[in-house]
């Protein structure tokens, strides 16, 4: 018998029965985008509606959903392992009890381009120009944030933010419905990358970076530091990984394949919505962490650089809300956790200064000649010093 997470009952995708995935993968792949929508077509779409596709295109092409699934379940002569008050021991009987024997399933990440479009891009595209309606102008920040809000309601993400369907924008009235009809969840999931760095980068331009600070990571560069902080030779799984200046978590990514347990921060709410959507996408336990290891997963809002006191100190947009939605299942003294005061201990590290060497400085040979004088030399009188060779 196992204890069910309840947001996990209902989920269950034919597509793990399916021998020939790949063919069907290339079928959708293949498929014209869409450019046209009915105009006035209606659908009451409720919090949540969205994520059974999620987990259905998943199941298709990663698996990683279903993973998520499987780290929920707990037999339950085994959940009291789970209520060990020292954490180290509870951590090491999650490893050596509850988690699955199987590694996480892995993704490669592309790195993202708009030189050279993919179906996604282009997808994403589509929806963002066709959202304008009425005509005129709307800014693309305007366009993407809506389209987040619009994305991570659709998920079921717990936050008041997400709670009910976003406010179209005026101009766009009308595009709830148009990406209700255009958006294809398919075409990310079959090229995982951070579209949405490459989107709002463009839409801030050159200008604006210098204000928020935003500067998108290479992917090949978040590769090479995940290489570097988690190895394939252990099972890292319960490390976690902090990301102070998380933006739209590209950095998260690839230490998706490793860990299951992130925490970050920014300042800029636009890019915590792209992190969130981005970990839906491709890291389902840092988007819904696995309810006993929420407390090791969170997103935070606001200057990662002031004390805890400040009253700009982050707080959380995610673990506290998940948080809430897992008391009825796990004792609260277990999953509260103040990641804002976590950060300033971070902060407050100070390397050990370096007693540096002290350095003498080397006479050039003409100022060696210079204090040279030779035997029996007297200057002659009359003679400024400032002349002679000597």
């Amino acid at each position: 018998m196992y204890l069910f997470l309840f947001v996990t009952l209902n989920y269950f995708s034919v597509y793990s029965l399916v021998p020939n995935k790949d063919e069907i993968a290339r079928e959708e792949r293949d498929r014209p985008l869409k450019t046209k929508y009915i105009p006035n077509l209606k659908r009451d779409l409720k919090p949540g509606w969205l994520f059974p596709h999620l987990y259905n295109h998943d199941a298709l092409l990663n698996g990683r959903w279903e993973y998520w699934h499987q780290l929920q379940l707990v037999p339950a002569e085994k959940f009291h392992l789970l209520q060990e008050p020292d954490l180290e021991i509870r951590l090491a009987s999650i490893q050596e009890h509850i988690l699955p024997i199987e590694p996480i399933p892995q993704i490669t990440f592309g790195e993202s381009s708009f030189c050279d479009r993919n179906k996604g891009q282009k997808m994403l595209e589509i929806c963002l120009d066709k959202m304008m309606t009425k005509g005129g102008y709307i800014s693309m920040l305007t366009r993407i944030e809506y389209f987040l809000d619009w994305l991570l309601y659709g998920f079921g993400h717990p936050h008041p933010w997400f709670g009910q369907l976003p406010t179209e924008p005026s101009g766009c009235e009308g595009c709830n419905m148009v990406l209700y009809q255009l958006f294809n969840l398919f075409h990310l999931l079959y090229q995982p990358q951070d579209y949405w760095g490459g989107l709002i980068v463009e839409a801030k331009g050159k200008g604006s970076q210098k204000h928020t600070g935003y500067f998108p990571t290479p992917s090949t560069v978040a590769v090479m530091m995940s290489k570097m902080l988690f190895s394939d030779d252990k099972d890292t799984r319960l490390e976690i990984g902090y990301e102070p200046a998380i933006g739209t978590g590209v950095m998260t990514l690839e230490p998706s394949n490793q860990v299951l347990n992130m925490v970050g921060t920014d300042i800029d709410k636009l890019l915590l919505k792209a992190c969130l959507v981005n970990w839906y996408l491709y890291c389902p336990w840092f988007a819904m962490p696995v309810f006993y290891l929420v407390d090791r997963v969170d997103l935070l809002w606001d200057n990662s650089l002031v004390g805890s006191n400040d009253p700009n100190a982050p707080q959380s947009i995610h673990q506290k809300y998940w948080g809430e939605k897992y008391r009825d299942i796990y004792p609260v003294n277990l999953v509260e956790r103040d990641w804002s005061s976590e950060v300033q201990k971070i902060i407050d590290l100070q390397p050990a200064k370096a007693k540096a060497p002290e350095i003498v400085e080397q006479e050039s040979e003409f100022e060696s000649i210079k204090k040279q004088k030779p035997k029996g030399f007297k200057r002659p009188s009359g003679k400024r010093q400032s002349k002679s060779l000597f």
